[in-house]
């Protein structure tokens, strides 16, 4: 039930979420959105967030996790 939770919190970020945006941030969505439909403390909504984008990472195609590690390495991203 908790992991059906987790990736429910995660819909709701997504929804919300706006990059590079102070207003848009995960913290500021936890706040204005997510603790008001699913009250729960902050770290439990960043425990939910980690499962939620572990999930998400381990449906993506092999080949692309191998592209992303190799480019996480690359001197580009440092």
């Amino acid at each position: 039930n908790s992991k059906r939770r987790a990736l429910l919190v995660k819909h709701i970020v997504d929804e919300h979420y706006i990059a590079e945006s102070h207003r848009g941030s995960m913290l500021d969505i936890y706040r204005r959105y997510v603790r008001h439909i699913y009250p729960m403390s902050e770290a439990t909504f960043w425990r939910y967030m980690q499962y939620a984008i572990g999930v998400e990472m381990l449906s993506l195609p092999s080949y692309f996790l191998r592209y992303l590690i190799a480019f996480s390495k690359s001197p580009l991203c440092r």
